[in-house]
């Protein structure tokens, strides 16, 4: 899965857990901080510089041009 993809399927994984409420927009900025904190733990969690450590990089990126 390259991180883009990734990136979508961890902020359509947030919306869904999030509670419903009338201002989409807002919901998509927080499953968006939602995201970017998973992936951060997921890198994170790698702690020597490996190659997912890097890809974990790279959809904290993909999230922000979301």
């Amino acid at each position: 899965m390259t991180p883009k993809e990734k990136a979508i399927e961890l902020i359509e994984d947030c919306i869904q857990i999030q509670l419903p409420n009338k201002d989409l927009e807002n919901n998509y900025e927080m499953a968006k901080i939602q995201a970017e904190y998973s992936a951060n733990v997921a890198k994170w969690s790698h702690k020597e510089l490996s190659e997912k450590h890097f890809y974990w990089e790279e959809v904290k990126k993909e999230i922000e041009k979301l």
